[in-house]
C-alpha cells in the first residue's frame, strides 16, 4: 500500500541504470536480491556479475534466481564464481533444455532489493543490449527505483520465493 514513505524515481535502460545498480550492490552490507529473466556473460553482466562477487565477499548475503531459458548465455564459469563466492545461486524453470529447445515454466521478474530500503523494477535485462555501447544505443526499456517501506516488502516477498514458495 501506499504511504507517505516510500519514493519513486523513473530510470531509462543504460550507463545511468548499471552505474546505480553497481553503486546500490557496492553500498549493500546486509541482503541483496536480484531476480532476472535474462543475465548475460558480457560486458555489463560481467561488471554486474563482479560487484556481486564483491558484495558477497564482504559478507552480504546474495540471492540471485536468473530464468534457465532467459540467461542460457550465463557462462558455467560465472556461475562457478557466483558459488565460490557464496552467492546463492538458482535457476528457475529449468524442467529440460537442449540447445534452443526448452520445457519449463519461465519467470520474467526484474527485481532487485538491496538492504530491504532501496528496490528496483522494471523491463530492464542485464545485458549489453540494454547499456550503451560504443556499437550501439542501449534498447528502449525502463524501471523504477523505490525507496522506503515498499522495499521491505519486495525483500519479503523475495525472501518468499527463494524459499520455495510460488516456485
Amino acid at each position: 500500500p501506499y504511504t507517505l514513505r516510500n519514493a519513486v524515481e523513473w530510470i531509462p535502460s543504460g550507463r545511468k541504470y548499471f552505474d546505480c545498480i553497481e553503486d546500490l550492490i557496492d553500498s549493500s552490507s546486509h541482503e541483496i536480491h536480484l531476480q532476472t529473466y535474462i543475465f548475460d556473460s558480457d560486458k555489463t553482466g560481467n561488471r554486474i556479475a563482479e560487484a556481486l562477487i564483491r558484495a558477497a565477499k564482504r559478507n552480504a548475503s546474495v540471492f540471485l534466481i536468473v530464468d534457465a531459458f532467459g540467461s542460457q548465455n550465463l557462462s558455467p564459469e560465472v556461475i562457478g564464481k557466483f558459488i565460490s563466492a557464496g552467492i546463492h545461486f538458482r535457476k528457475y524453470g529449468k524442467l529440460y533444455s537442449h540447445g534452443t529447445f526448452h520445457i519449463g515454466r519461465r519467470m520474467h521478474h526484474k527485481i532487485s532489493v538491496f538492504d530491504g530500503h532501496t528496490s528496483i523494477v522494471g523491463g530492464i535485462n542485464i545485458s549489453d543490449n540494454y547499456n550503451d555501447t560504443p556499437n550501439s544505443p542501449a534498447w528502449l526499456d525502463f524501471a523504477v527505483i523505490l525507496h522506503g517501506n515498499i522495499s521491505r516488502s519486495l525483500q519479503l516477498i523475495c525472501r518468499r520465493r527463494w524459499n520455495g514458495w510460488n516456485l
